[in-house]
């Protein structure tokens, strides 16, 4: 949700998500709750999310992420971009 939340213009001004909302849609899913929490804290912890008030948003991570991104995309239009990880998530 917090990165619909932040490509979606309609979106913007929505809160954002509590832990609640993404457990019940985790649960859609089939994740369970404790690898559920185990995500959201390492994802909290490398920056890519930020928990504030019991909402999450994205981390400065991400939106430095998404602004490099928006930046490429304006001065390379025609082009796809493809984002290879490396390491051990890869």
């Amino acid at each position: 949700m917090a990165v619909l939340q932040s490509v979606h213009p309609g979106l913007r001004e929505a809160p954002a998500p509590r832990a609640s909302l993404i457990r019940r849609l985790a649960e859609r899913s089939g994740l369970r709750d404790g690898a559920l929490r185990t995500a959201l804290s390492r994802a909290c912890t490398a920056g890519s999310l930020a928990a504030q008030d019991g909402r999450y948003r994205l981390g400065p991570l991400s939106l430095e992420e998404a602004a490099a991104a928006r930046a490429l995309l304006a001065r390379t239009r025609g082009y796809v971009l493809g984002v290879v990880l490396e390491g051990e998530a890869a």
